[in-house]
């Protein structure tokens, strides 16, 4: 028993999912079954696109086949023909063999891409027009006019897959040139050090000098590698921020002091900025690194001791009988805006122009 349809109303399952028209020699996607496409219509979309519309999924050669289960629709489904004054009824199947044959169909005159808009429903009059089309004198014209364009447009494709390709070479050739010039460079560099051996271009390694340092020579330091970061006098007025900000990223700083004009470090210390620079939260506190006791402290003073025993009042001033065995071991600066304070058992020192504060540091 058929089932009959009206041709302006199909179901969407009769219409290809691509041209949008009653489904002719219908295929679906294999991984979706999803929708139906004219089997014409899927080929040419594979061609250009190798993934189907509806799922995405990758389309090969047997991912297109027939949907059994629309077929048997389609098989007894009955359809109008939709031309006019046309009364051909029939399956479904045999619709597309009907539209070749209906007398009734729209005939588009074969000129129509060059610019003739006649249309009729009659093979004779198809005929006739054919034969008598204002368009035929410059048919010939208009054809070797699509010809060249065609020609130009396969031209103009080659050009520019050839300016593709040139294009791909340059950049691998860009892409060589530079690895030769690393290498190259690389080489130079190799020379050049072969030739000219220098201890900065060998990164010198930081002398690790530990503990208490006594009477140690500024110019023998900068010999070895270390740079001055500041030689001021003792009353010159240090802010945590200003050391922080100059010296908190160097590999290790000397905290030292010395009279003015002379050569050597009546005391001094070395550490890592990260602990010289390590905030303590009151006036005993310290914390040991390298051979000797380090304090911060914000608002007070910053220094090193040898003895763990510390006193911030404002800097370091122990002092007296009871501590004369370790107090010449300790060096401190203000951090309050009143210059230094002590170098070793010489003690307020915040105005003095004798004495000079000194660090020192290695990148």
């Amino acid at each position: 028993m058929y089932q009959k349809y009206d041709f302006n109303s199909l179901p969407s399952e009769f219409l290809c999912s691509l041209c949008k028209k009653l489904v002719k020699e219908p295929v679906t996607c294999a991984e979706c079954l999803a929708a139906n496409f004219c089997l014409k219509c899927a080929e040419d979309f594979r061609q250009k696109k190798p993934n189907c519309p509806v799922c995405k999924a990758l389309w090969c050669d047997k991912s297109l086949k027939s949907n059994p289960f629309f077929l048997k629709i389609y098989e007894i489904s009955e359809i109008k023909c939709p031309n006019n004054d046309c009364n051909w009824e029939g399956p479904l199947k045999e619709y597309f063999n009907h539209q070749e044959e209906c007398f009734q169909k729209t005939i588009e005159c074969p000129n129509r891409r060059f610019g003739c808009n006649w249309e009729g429903t009659s093979n004779f009059h198809f005929e006739h027009h054919k034969n008598n089309c204002a368009i035929n004198p410059f048919k010939h014209f208009f054809e070797q006019i699509e010809v060249n364009f065609k020609d130009l447009a396969e031209e103009n494709q080659r050009n520019v897959m050839y300016i593709e390709k040139q294009n791909d070479a340059i950049s691998s050739l860009k892409q060589i040139v530079e690895e030769q010039t690393k290498t190259i460079s690389t080489l130079k560099l190799i020379i050049q050090g072969n030739h000219n051996f220098s201890p900065k271009k060998q990164q010198q390694k930081a002398p690790l000098l530990q503990g208490l340092l006594r009477n140690i020579s500024l110019k023998s330091l900068l010999e070895k590698g270390f740079k001055l970061g500041f030689c001021e006098i003792y009353s010159y007025k240090n802010s945590l921020e200003e050391l922080i900000e100059k010296f908190s990223n160097k590999k290790y700083v000397i905290i030292a002091g010395k009279e003015k004009n002379e050569d050597n470090l009546i005391l001094a210390a070395m550490g890592d900025p990260k602990e010289v620079f390590k905030e303590t939260m009151n006036e005993r506190e310290c914390h040991y690194h390298n051979g000797v006791y380090w304090y911060c402290m914000k608002g007070k003073a910053i220094g090193f001791s040898f003895n763990p025993r510390v006193y911030l009042y404002n800097a370091d001033w122990i002092e007296g009988e009871e501590h004369r065995d370790f107090e010449d071991e300790r060096l401190s600066w203000h951090l309050t805006g009143n210059g230094g304070w002590r170098l070793g058992k010489i003690v307020k020192l915040s105005e003095s122009n004798q004495y000079e504060k000194v660090l020192l540091y290695w990148d």
